[in-house]
């Protein structure tokens, strides 16, 4: 009986996870200027609606109050409690810092991650608060738009609850290096921030965020690497919703944070170092070591295929326990695979190639990279699942875009059953 989507969703509801659920996001307060009071259900909404996952798990309870300014947002935070995050969105914040590190001392009292809509180089970001560079963005804007400036408030909060909010113990983050001293190549950028296109930039330590299937036998795992151009993490979501959906069927996802704005060379050191870290804490987490596996979407998909083709084993007398380890993935998911508009694969693939999940839309620019990299795989004789959909353009994998592409996670597990890799099987659809 064919398995489907929907079979996956079935185990969901009774499944225990080492993932955060949208229903355990402490409560939202949102303090702003920018968005009408009478607008205050479409505002909460849509935040809320950014943070739950999928169909899955529900958003969190939002709260929007319309404020004049700093000093009237910090007499109501003052007056309201029960929440766990705060989004601050007042223009005069970086006027009046005094107010501002009031606030921060008080959610901090409180156990409140604070994200500030300032701007990139202002006066909240250099005091050393998260924030997003959300005067950037409307800078673009040829007039003033609450709508749209709402949307990028709503998927800032996600991206930076996901990825950086210090408060989110619900996700294990692991740092690929414990000490900045031994990272290749380090560079401290500045601090980690949401763009003015709310996507993470300026990473200089690179993590894993770790979601693991509560079991007895070992679980294979998928080390994902979202797309962002290689300047920037722009989905680091999906990793997210990956592990809602697969964790359940016993697969760890673990999502890498890798460096950004550094070009290829550091971003496969950390994809290297991701692989060996996942591999040394296998048994720790319960992963069979020989069952790990690499997946990311654009410039993710660049990362696995140089990963791929250019792994190491490791180093068996180096000082640090991780570098002796191999570095080689037991499979690769490139999807919609990029490489600055090149269309020729410049990577040598052969016998020690590990097995490929590949998928892409025939109307994306890369279709005809992703020919090429299909035809070096096919000359090296290595094991290809490859599979075309017509159109979804460079978002067609997006597993929340309703598309012909977006139920590729389900075609990854049975591929992984069939490979081995998967040793217990699928729910069967029984509709």
């Amino acid at each position: 009986m064919k398995r489907s989507i929907a079979a996956i969703l079935l185990l969901l509801s009774s499944a225990t996870v080492f993932a955060a659920a949208g229903n355990d996001i402490p409560g939202i307060l949102f303090l702003g200027e920018d968005f009408p009071q009478e607008k205050a259900a479409a505002v909460e909404k849509q935040i809320s609606d950014s943070f739950g996952i999928l169909d899955i798990c529900p958003g969190p309870e939002v709260k929007y109050v319309h404020v004049n300014g700093v000093s009237e947002a910090a007499d109501t935070f003052l007056s309201l409690e029960g929440h766990g995050i705060l989004l601050m969105q007042c223009s005069d914040a970086g006027e009046n810092l005094r107010i501002c590190r009031r606030i921060e001392r008080t959610a901090d009292r409180r156990g409140v991650d604070v994200l500030w809509f300032d701007r990139d180089g202002g006066a909240v970001a250099g005091a050393g608060c998260d924030y997003a560079d959300y005067e950037g963005f409307c800078s673009q804007l040829k007039e003033h738009d609450w709508k749209r400036c709402l949307s990028y408030v709503a998927e800032a909060s996600a991206q930076w609850w996901t990825g950086i909010a210090g408060g989110n113990e619900k996700i294990l983050r692991v740092p690929l290096w414990d000490d900045t001293d031994a990272i290749p190549d380090y560079i401290y950028e500045g601090p980690e921030y949401l763009n003015n296109i709310a996507r993470i930039d300026r990473i200089s330590e690179p993590e894993l965020e770790v979601f693991l299937p509560l079991q007895t036998e070992t679980a294979p795992a998928v080390v994902f690497f979202p797309g962002g151009g290689l300047s920037y993490t722009g989905f680091l979501r999906n990793a997210r919703e990956l592990a809602e959906l697969m964790v359940p069927q016993g697969v760890a996802v673990i999502g890498v944070k890798y460096r950004v704005k550094k070009g290829l060379e550091v971003a496969a050191e950390d994809a290297e170092r991701a692989v060996r870290l996942v591999r040394a804490r296998a048994e720790e987490w319960n992963i069979d070591p020989d069952a790990i596996g690499v997946a990311g979407q654009s410039a993710g998909a660049l990362i696995v295929l140089n990963l791929a083709a250019g792994w190491t084993e490791g180093e068996p007398g180096a000082a640090d326990s991780v570098e002796r380890l191999s570095s080689r993935p037991d499979f690769a998911v490139p999807l919609t695979s990029w490489y600055y508009g090149r269309t020729e694969c410049p990577f040598e693939y052969g016998s020690d190639t590990p097995p490929f999940f590949i998928r892409h839309a025939e109307n994306d620019s890369g279709y005809k990279f992703a020919l090429s990299v299909r035809d070096a795989l096919i000359r090296a004789g290595v094991p290809l699942d490859w599979k075309t959909v017509p159109d979804g353009g460079h978002g067609a994998f997006e597993i929340t875009e309703d598309g012909l592409g977006h139920g590729w996670y389900s075609e990854l597990l049975e591929w992984m059953e069939k490979q081995g890799f998967l040793k217990h099987p699928l729910v069967e659809n029984k509709n």
